[in-house]
């Protein structure tokens, strides 16, 4: 049976509800995670498939059945390919690093925030760093803006350059700052986690920032992270592997078990 909510934790909620029993009591699918689009607009809603387990939860953190939505520590997207081997054999034309900069300023000059896009290269990494009175607002909440600004870039870029080039975009320190409030988040869950056993949820996170999470958390033997979700943004879910159901047969009050960080 499907069930849908603003957000994962609200769909598995109204699980919990329709069959009067808690989170580990059921097998859940997460089939769209809920988005906002790009920039923002036309917000999906979250959507998720559950039924009863016919028997106690599995002990590692595998899911019930594969799922297309469902990724492990190793994030599959090519957009967090190995970077260093990447440079280890080729490099940017600098023919190549005028186009993107152009590009990213025709850009920026349509959405009426003309700003300094300052450019460097390692190997086939392509760093844009852009300063300009307009930062904040490319930024946008939780860096909606500029990931969806550096999505557009690389299509266009592919396209148009000789190199299979790997494109960064950066406002001010924003990735540095917003990587150290990612981490920080996670560490906090993951605590929560362990004293509580509740799965939590970090919202859409790019592909670099959702990599972060699993590498601080993948040597960690009493919690487990999971992309889950399509497309570019993906939440990450923080969970205790292997919770007992309690008595088989006994009806419990349903409980909220996902709670969705706040972005920072």
């Amino acid at each position: 049976m499907e069930f849908t909510g603003r957000e994962v934790a609200d769909a598995i909620q109204a699980a919990c509800e329709h069959f009067h029993v808690s989170r580990e009591d059921l097998r859940i699918e997460v089939l769209e995670t809920g988005s906002a689009g790009i920039f923002g607009l036309i917000r999906k809603k979250a959507r998720i498939r559950a039924e009863l387990r016919q028997e106690a939860p599995e002990t590692t953190a595998a899911p019930a059945r594969p799922g297309p939505v469902e990724e492990r520590i190793t994030e599959p997207s090519s957009e967090v390919a190995d970077d260093a081997a990447l440079a280890a054999e080729q490099s940017v034309s600098p023919e190549s690093q005028v186009l993107v900069r152009d590009i990213l300023g025709d850009m920026l000059r349509l959405l009426g925030m003309p700003s300094a896009v300052e450019m460097s290269a390692n190997g086939l990494v392509v760093t844009c760093a852009i300063t300009g009175p307009f930062e904040k607002e490319l930024v946008g909440q939780d860096g909606r803006v500029i990931d969806s600004l550096q999505y557009l870039l690389r299509k266009i870029a592919v396209r148009r350059c000789a190199e299979p080039l790997r494109i960064a975009v950066n406002v001010g320190d924003f990735r540095e700052r917003r990587l150290e409030q990612l981490r920080a988040m996670a560490t906090e869950l993951a605590h929560e986690v362990r004293q509580n056993g509740k799965t939590r949820v970090i919202p859409a996170l790019n592909p670099a920032e959702r990599r972060e999470i699993h590498l601080l958390l993948q040597d960690d033997p009493e919690v487990r992270s999971r992309s889950v979700g399509e497309g570019v943004f993906k939440r990450v879910l923080i969970f205790k592997p292997g919770r007992p159901s309690g008595k088989t047969g006994t009806r419990r009050s349903a409980k909220r078990e996902e709670t969705p960080a706040s972005g920072g």
